[in-house]
This record gives structure tokens, C-alpha cells and sequence, in this order.
């Protein structure tokens, strides 16, 4: 078996095809893949636990976030939808700066390629948040193979 191939997805109706397309290359190349979801905690603050108070106090845990049951149930489908087309998947929910925690993971686990979707956003959006693929290419220690909203499973 050769090194895994990492596919980043963000809980979007778009992973069906992006599935697919990360599960013809897995089977390939030979090759397990390795799901990661990654909580931004600047768009969901309940991400971050435990969260320290200005007295110094923890907030008691509450328990997971939306967020995290919702990454969490999307990395179950993918691996499951991987697992029931014959390629060996296992998943990871993580919390983070997206882009960072995709490089870093992927390096550390000397991934081979990385796959993620691509969503076309207005520049204002793209100003303001930043935009992880684009991160992701500038920063990956791997190839990067990125499905457009336009792609259909190419």
C-alpha cells in the first residue's frame, strides 16, 4: 500500500462528488485515504474548549458544538461512502486555521496528494476570510488536486 491521500471537507452538499473523485485516485494509486474536517474556531468560537475566562476560570465543558457534531457526522458519511466503494479510509474531525492544520497534517503523515473542493465566492468574501484552497496550493508539501464547482466527477 502506498501513502495516503488526504481529502478536506467541509460538510458541504459538494463531498459526493469530491468522494468519488478522491475514491477513483485512491484506487489508483493503491493508496488509503484519510479524511480531515477542520472546525475554523473564528467562525464557530464554541470550537475552542476549554475557553479561559479573564479570572483565569475554564468554562466548564458544555459539550460539543453544532459545529463539531455536524464535522463529526460528515467525516463518518465520507469514510463510510469510501469504505462501501472498496478504497480504506479513516476520518479526523480537528479545530483550527484550516489551511495550516490540511498542510501540517498531510505533511506529517506524508500524504501524497491532497485533495479538496473549490468554491467560487465573490473577492469581497475572498478579501475578508481568505481562501483555503489558495492556501492550501501555496503551502502544501504535496501535489494538490482541486474539483471545481464545475467539475462533475472529472
Amino acid at each position: 500500500m502506498s501513502a495516503p491521500i488526504l481529502i478536506a471537507i467541509d460538510g458541504s452538499s459538494r463531498a459526493e462528488a469530491l468522494l468519488q473523485l478522491a475514491a477513483r485516485h485512491a484506487k489508483a494509486l493503491n493508496a488509503p485515504v484519510e479524511v480531515i474536517c477542520v472546525l475554523d474556531p473564528d467562525r464557530d468560537p464554541a470550537a475552542l474548549t476549554p475557553t479561559l475566562l479573564g479570572t483565569g476560570e475554564i468554562i466548564p465543558d458544555t459539550g460539543p458544538s453544532q459545529a463539531q457534531l455536524d464535522a463529526d457526522q460528515a467525516v463518518v458519511a465520507a469514510v463510510s461512502q469510501l469504505q462501501a466503494a472498496g478504497v480504506e479510509a479513516k476520518g479526523h474531525v480537528a479545530s483550527g486555521e484550516p489551511s495550516r492544520l490540511i498542510c501540517t497534517y498531510a505533511r506529517n503523515r506524508n500524504c501524497q496528494l491532497i485533495v479538496l473542493g473549490h468554491r467560487y465566492r465573490h473577492w469581497f468574501a475572498k478579501l475578508r476570510e481568505g481562501s483555503v484552497c489558495h492556501a492550501v496550493i501555496e503551502h502544501a508539501s504535496c501535489p494538490v488536486l482541486v474539483q471545481t464547482p464545475h467539475s462533475h466527477g472529472a
